[in-house]
């Protein structure tokens, strides 16, 4: 909470008083939507756990269990055999124990997809996890519990490029690694730490020919026999056998959907009895074959949504004693959903959340709230807007797949690619959303009703006026003034409410969100340089409705929401530093107030609904996360509440007498100031935010020699505290300079505006 900033001027006048509003303190995180826990986003890679080590948690169900990871959560999750939800473990990140891209350059419309490629369990139920962004592999307890990893990108042996996607397979202490950018397998001997012991053999290399791969998915070893190892060989369209110690020995399949053919095979399980099953993903099946022979035996699945069916298979589990009562498990991607199966086909069961479904999210973009409560998100990565009443009804707002029945990407009216942001007119309730993948906004009735729909721009890239190429943020002014980030042309575009003209305004480098403040300002943020460069230059600028510049802060990290609080500030995403950055403008300059930082994973779009809530979507979290705003009252039988208030007023004073050359001497002076807490503590503070000669006064290039003193200390210096509440409590702020006999002076004026901050720990 922080005062305003006074000139301390020789033989000039103070500016009249003012007034700084309290900051709120947004507190108690809470999920809005659909629980997270056992939710599916794109199932990839699965393992089971034949190792009969139970869960750490007394409480959790008893085994076997599955691990699941998926393509856009960034978490593995582990599930009994019949889907009961137990722990989930890792997020989205490049430190130990989680996954994903380290790079800050990932498309704001094309997302972060793949990151982990595969995940096995040895037998004592540790978990190891290819984290295929990130180059390495991680091991985890049975608890979830980060223990060790290994890898660094590159093609050395005992490097890693597994591209968005690879495969693991494990048996005893040997790791076996589907290399996939580096078109090899990898065998590594781990030692006990969970890191390799010697160096790896390897294998395959980029080709056509028996023993080379073209795209290295999904890998399985038999766990009798021979121990041979199968590769699933993606884009060649067929399955390769190698000994266990890498020498090619067989191999199987071409292009097609008949017997013994395949489609991009992605992964592949092998049981006690021989069994060989393939996840043909593109057939929408799973292939049996025998694992001696490699002949073809049979295949189940197939596309639709009745019982059975599977709908792009892109992992697959085997348990070593799997019969035909169960014990195959497939990923029906599409669906977001595990089916099992016996060993011949028989359909057992499938479970699964899935992650579009009402109240669920993937990594959403953005956020807008209604008047009258309803919640607007830009659900990007599941190509739709959804729309969660105030009376508790949750809309979506997409073209829906004949097919599937899901959400799917589309060009017409009120339907979506890539919707990456929403804003609410205030006049009458309709919805605009900005289309990063669809170049261009459409403006959508309250009711939701495709009637009412009106487009403007795409379908493709324009740079046109009204034409958009990759527009990331959209705000909508209190007279139905629309502004858009048109992102990719470098550009803000606004349009008018009369004309309907569009006017483009330059000089922009990646805007990536706008927002239009109480005061009829128009706030917008732009990353400052190409997505791969954009760390530490990102800006935050405030514009007049005209679209003159009137105030700008540099030096944010990849800044992609922006909202106004309510009160007169301005709250900022710094989305690579996962957390909330709070701006006031203060004579005429943007200060940064403070920042919130809850535990957040890349968010984005921001909004305060009419309650004085925060709603923040969480991005690469998948969720959206509301604050609830400071409580301004307590109950009672009778009398009335207090509104939180901490004010500052400055008064007179503050004005050295003139200095006198060849005089040593002090000079003192005292500025008055009035103070209000409602608070249980507080403290006045005054500090120098200049970076040109902290702490002394300076006339052009020239500055004191000794430090300017407040209330006899040097800067930053605490004025007064207090221990409870006070109202217009006087305080004189007493200020001095020493100079001394031999110190040269300039002619002209020293000053300095100082910055007076009353604040509390205690609201």
């Amino acid at each position: 909470m922080t005062g305003r900033g006074v000139a301390i001027v020789i033989a000039a006048a103070l500016a009249a008083p003012s007034t700084a509003a309290a900051y709120p303190d947004w507190r108690d995180p809470t999920s809005v939507g659909a629980p997270q826990e056992g939710v599916l986003r794109f199932p990839q890679a699965l393992a089971y756990d034949a190792s009969g080590t139970p869960d750490p948690d007394p409480n959790a169900p008893a085994g076997p269990y599955v691990y699941v990871a998926d393509q856009h959560t960034f978490f593995v999750q582990k599930f009994t055999v019949g889907g009961a939800f137990v722990r989930r473990f890792g997020g989205y990140g490049s430190e130990p124990g989680r996954f994903g891209t380290t790079s800050s350059s990932a498309s704001p419309t094309t997302g972060t997809v793949g990151g982990i490629g595969g995940v096995a369990v040895d037998a004592r139920g540790r978990v190891y996890v290819l984290d295929s962004f990130n180059s390495r592999v991680e091991r985890f307890s049975p608890g979830g519990e980060f223990q060790s990893q290994f890898g660094t990108f590159g093609a050395a042996p005992g490097q890693i490029n597994a591209g968005i996607n690879g495969g693991l397979a494990l048996l005893g202490d040997d790791l076996y690694l589907g290399d996939q950018d580096n078109d090899r397998v990898q065998r590594f001997h781990l030692g006990p730490d969970g890191r390799p012991d010697a160096p790896p053999v390897v294998f395959g290399s980029q080709g056509r020919g028996p023993g080379q791969f073209d795209i290295v998915a999904g890998l399985a070893v038999d766990p009798a026999r021979d121990h041979a190892v199968f590769v699933a060989d993606d884009r060649n369209n067929r399955i390769q056998r190698f000994s266990a110690g890498g020498a090619f020995e067989a191999l199987t399949g071409t292009l097609g959907s008949g017997p013994g053919q395949f489609s991009n095979p992605y992964d592949a399980g092998v049981d006690l009895a021989g069994h060989l099953f393939v996840a043909d993903n593109q057939n929408h099946r799973v292939v049996r074959l025998d694992a001696g022979s490699l002949a073809f035996a049979t295949s189940f699945g197939g596309a639709g949504l009745g019982p059975g069916k599977l709908n792009n298979v892109r992992g697959i589990a085997v348990a070593p004693g799997a019969d035909a009562s169960g014990g195959v498990f497939a990923t029906n991607t599409s669906l977001n959903q595990i089916s099992e199966f016996g060993v011949d086909g028989a359909y057992v069961r499938s479970w699964g959340g899935d992650g579009r479904g009402p109240g669920a999210f993937m990594q959403p973009r953005d956020v807008a709230v209604e008047a009258n409560g309803d919640i607007v998100v830009a659900d990007t990565r599941a190509d739709r807007v959804q729309v969660l009443r105030a009376s508790g009804a949750m809309e979506t707002w997409a073209r829906i797949s004949t097919a599937l029945g899901t959400p799917t990407s589309g060009g017409g009216k009120r339907e979506f690619r890539d919707p990456t942001a929403v804003a609410v007119d205030p006049r009458n309730g309709d919805v605009w959303v900005a289309e990063g993948g669809g170049h261009r906004v459409q403006k959508i009735p309250q009711s939701g009703d495709v009637a009412g729909v009106v487009t403007y721009g795409g379908p493709n890239a324009s740079s046109a006026l009204g034409g958009f190429m990759e527009p990331l943020g959209i705000a909508v002014a209190a007279d139905g003034t629309v502004w858009v980030a048109d992102t990719r042309n470098d550009r803000l575009q606004r349009r008018d409410p009369v004309t309907g003209a569009w006017t483009a305004f330059g000089g922009f480098v990646h805007p990536t969100a706008v927002a239009a403040l109480g005061d009829g300002s128009i706030a917008a943020v732009e990353l400052g340089a190409e997505p791969d460069d954009a760390t530490g230059k990102g800006r935050l600028t405030l514009l007049a409705p005209d679209g003159t510049r009137r105030a700008s802060f540099d030096g944010l990290d990849r800044p992609e929401g922006v909202a106004s609080d309510g009160r007169g500030g301005v709250l900022v995403s710094e989305t690579q530093r996962d957390r909330v950055v709070t701006f006031s403008l203060l004579d005429g300059q943007l200060v940064r107030t403070g920042e919130l930082a809850a535990h957040f994973t890349r968010p984005m779009g921001l909004d305060v609904d009419p309650g004085g809530r925060l709603l923040v979507t969480d991005t690469y979290a998948n969720r959206l996360v509301r604050f609830q705003a400071p409580a301004v009252s307590e109950p009672g039988g009778t009398g009335g509440s207090v509104a939180p208030a901490l004010t500052l007023t400055l008064g007179a004073g503050g004005q050295f007498p003139a200095f006198t050359p060849g005089v040593a001497r002090t000079y003192t002076t005292t500025l008055a100031a009035d103070v209000l807490s409602t608070a249980g503590d507080a403290a006045l503070t005054v500090t120098d935010p200049s970076p040109v000669a902290p702490d002394r006064l300076v006339n052009g290039a020239y500055a004191l020699a000794q430090p300017l003193l407040a209330a006899g200390a040097p800067l930053p210096a605490t004025v007064k505290t207090w221990a409870a509440p006070v109202a217009h409590d006087p305080v004189a702020i007493g200020l001095s300079q020493s100079i001394g006999a031999t110190e040269p002076l300039r002619t002209g004026t020293y000053a300095k505006t100082l910055t007076f901050t009353l604040a509390t720990t205690q609201p």
